[in-house]
């Protein structure tokens, strides 16, 4: 069917009879060369583009990610120096979960009273979460502004150890326990369990072989539910926030012109300091952007609406703005898509 369209196709099939590179072997052999001619393509690419960015699906293995972990092996065979790399800021999985804890809470009746303990704290935390993983995602990003959303929010999960918020959780999961017939032990009436004095203050979150803890107990609740489950989304969030990932987001919004805080020198100094930048050199280009750019705008040149457009203004002039336009490229291949 295709010879009968292309000239190049026909010739090969009319050509010599014992050549029909059908075999598994030949076929493979194509393969192959199609493969390194792409591969070629991208290593050239990425040579010339000096900075660039991955985006992939990721497999796990015993909680590492694959793809994260074969890429520090690139970038060691690439670069030397100690491999980099921006751990993800946030995870759309988050409010995912939030939503089927929504939806499943507002179909009840559910299994039973530590069914519902969870279902309640995980719709409560998430729900918090949320609104970060919305920020995060808005078209409309400021880096800047989700730093402060993420100090925001550690600030609440640390309040909701206290045992006033303890205290409201806990009446709601009972009414809604309530109203769904499941019953409530009495725990008051029961023997409370010893911890090992040792233990003392420490949140248990793997069994130490004792006996399972009442359901109906709010203490046991706060103690091997509420509170362990809170500890460990702010150890997450620690992870995926630390502390020049946020630098970098700060950094990153100082370099877009429609930014509150365009071309900030602490911002943008602690960006360079993270990529090795001479910040000496930086300081001058800052002070010489700032002015380069007020004169085209008076001469009637429209306001820069991102960090692309102020590349593409650098860049005629990037021996000049070394360390500023690197900054710039760096910003470019960093888009908002790898931090969800």
């Amino acid at each position: 069917m295709i010879a009968k369209h292309d000239p190049v196709v026909e010739k090969k099939i009319k050509g010599q009879q014992n050549a029909k590179y059908t075999s598994s072997v030949i076929q493979n052999e194509i393969l192959e060369c199609l493969a390194n001619v792409v591969r070629e393509e991208i290593i050239q690419e990425v040579n010339e583009s000096e900075v660039f960015s991955v985006i992939a699906d990721e497999t796990k293995d015993l909680k590492k990610e694959q793809l994260s972990l074969k890429w520090l092996d690139v970038q060691k065979e690439m670069y030397e120096g100690q491999p980099k790399e921006l751990q993800k800021l946030s995870d759309t999985r988050w409010a995912c979960r939030y939503l089927a804890c929504r939806n499943l809470m507002d179909r009840l009746p559910a299994l039973d009273l530590s069914f519902v303990s969870l279902l309640a704290t995980f719709r409560r935390l998430l729900g918090d979460a949320k609104v970060l993983s919305d920020t995060l995602q808005s078209p409309s990003l400021d880096l800047a502004m989700a730093v402060d959303l993420v100090s925001a929010i550690k600030d609440s999960f640390q309040e909701y150890r206290s045992e006033t918020f303890v205290d409201t959780l806990w009446k709601s999961i009972v009414d809604t326990a309530t109203k769904c017939n499941i019953a409530i032990e009495n725990a008051e009436k029961k023997r409370s369990q010893k911890v090992n004095s040792r233990l003392g203050g420490s949140v248990i979150t793997s069994t130490l072989g004792q006996r399972k803890c009442n359901d109906g107990d709010k203490d046991s609740f706060r103690r091997t539910i509420f509170y362990p489950i809170v500890d460990t989304i702010l150890g997450e969030l620690d992870r995926r926030f630390s502390k020049d990932n946020c630098e970098i987001m700060r950094g990153i919004q100082a370099l877009d012109p429609k930014s509150t805080c365009f071309l900030q020198e602490e911002a943008v100094f602690r960006l360079g300091e993270i990529y090795e930048s001479d910040s000496e050199d930086l300081s001058h280009e800052l002070h010489q952007t700032r002015r380069l750019l007020q004169r085209k705008q008076q001469s009637g040149m429209p306001n820069l609406s991102g960090i692309v457009e102020l590349a593409v203004f650098l860049e005629p002039h990037k021996d000049v703005f070394h360390e500023l336009f690197r900054l710039c490229k760096i910003a470019i291949a960093l888009p908002p898509q790898c931090f969800d």
